[in-house]
């Protein structure tokens, strides 16, 4: 079956009036909502991470690994995706400051690694609907490409001379993160409606194979996680 896509919440609800004609559409609402799935990204990397594939409280997932209802559904309500967004975080914030060692700290992956590569693919009723490369560049919303700072200078000496000299220079250690740039999530143009217990998979694929982090040190199973946000309206009868 083709899932249908719409440029209007308006035009989505009107065609579920006419396929679900039992139920009264008049008295249903659009509200806006996001669903987020988070998965550990592990010590050796995979060539594909699955998201939505879990419902909260289930396989140990809580609240800030996903809401999802249902597993790969959104149950018993309709959702008008309108932009999807990557993520990542780490358990120690710490560890996105560069300490000199590239295995100690994810800088690296940061700006030449694991966030730098990929390949999206939503599937809707095993039918592929949308994919693109670098997911966490061009799907960044709150996080996005890369973002660098400079802390400023640490420590200077000057040897004296005519004109002084330069004699020893460090900088504070520079941080990195992906981007908060809200004009990076991906416009899913028109809108694609997922119905109501229709089942969909959402991956984040490394064709070329399994890409390590190069922070070796500091990613443990359970250390960094990887996500996917879908950002859009839940059609639901008026609370």
């Amino acid at each position: 079956m083709e899932n249908q896509t719409f440029f209007s919440s308006e035009t989505a609800i009107r065609y579920l009036a006419n396929k679900f004609g039992s139920a009264d559409y008049n008295n249903w609402q659009a509200v806006p909502y996001q669903y987020w799935s988070f998965v550990p990204y592990g010590t050796a990397g995979a060539a594909s991470y699955t998201f939505f594939a879990d419902a909260v409280g289930t396989n140990a997932t809580n609240k800030q690994l996903t809401n999802m209802p249902k597993a790969g559904s959104f149950g018993q309500q309709h959702f008008l995706l309108k932009k999807i967004r990557t993520g990542a975080f780490v358990t120690n914030p710490e560890q996105e400051s560069w300490d000199g060692t590239d295995a100690e700290t994810l800088y690296s992956d940061y700006v030449n690694g694991i966030f730098q590569a990929g390949f999206f693919n939503l599937e809707i009723q095993s039918k592929s609907y949308v994919n693109f490369p670098n997911p966490f560049l061009y799907a960044g919303g709150d996080y996005g490409a890369d973002r660098q700072y400079l802390a400023g200078i640490e420590a200077l000496t000057l040897s004296e001379a005519a004109p002084n000299v330069i004699a020893t220079y460090r900088s504070h250690s520079p941080f990195a993160s992906l981007n908060n740039n809200q004009d990076q999530k991906y416009i899913v143009d028109p809108n694609i409606l997922i119905e109501a217990e229709q089942n969909f998979q959402a991956s984040i694929g490394y064709p070329s194979g399994a890409l390590a982090p190069v922070a070796t040190g500091i990613v443990s199973a359970t250390s960094l996680y990887i996500g996917v946000i879908f950002e859009g309206l839940i059609m639901r009868p008026v609370q």
